[in-house]
């Protein structure tokens, strides 16, 4: 066994000893302030193109995925208890099973929607294939990136500024 398999085993079992009063406090929120089911379950497209289901607890009331797939920011659809997980990235937790079962890794590229993997949208191919995802920048990467899928493919463009040194000659700085 690897490494980094006996790593994100020993993490997401720890962790999730460690998030057991959260996990309890938010499947009982769930259940409590909204009916259906505590899970939400999705297709997605993991290493080597193999499919898994990825596991979140519900944000949205429930039959909203028959809907828009994507989320608007303050979508209707989003329960209060449901705002406040994904602020806090509470529903992500149910993913450390995912983690423990193999299905994802603590690092690693992210694992797209089946959809968007069988679309084969312009940044699909090249997350499945990054190797080294754990860099500084992964965060602004990964938000511009799912802009791109959002955009249809349609990549944003920007103009670097232009800065004026002291004795009055014009360089271009991109910052």
């Amino acid at each position: 066994m690897h490494v980094k398999r006996l790593m994100d085993i020993s993490l997401s079992v720890g962790l999730m000893i460690v998030a057991l009063p959260a996990i309890i406090a938010a499947a009982l929120a769930v259940t409590l302030t909204s009916p259906g089911p505590i899970l939400f379950k999705q297709q997605r497209v993991g290493q080597d193109g193999r499919n898994f289901i990825v596991l979140k607890f519900r944000t949205m009331v429930a039959g909203s995925e028959k809907g828009d797939r994507y989320t608007a920011k303050k979508d209707a659809r989003i329960t209060k208890v449901g705002a406040f997980m994904r602020t806090s990235r509470l529903d992500e937790l149910p993913q450390l099973w995912n983690v423990l079962r193999g299905d994802m890794s603590f690092i690693g590229p992210r694992a797209e929607w089946d959809e968007l993997g069988s679309t084969e949208s312009p940044t699909s191919d090249v997350r499945r294939r990054r190797q080294d995802s754990d860099m500084q920048g992964e965060r602004e990467r990964s938000r511009f990136f799912s802009d791109v899928g959002r955009r249809g493919g349609e990549l944003p463009y920007t103009v670097p500024k232009v800065a004026t040194t002291d004795s009055g000659e014009r360089s271009r700085k991109a910052w």
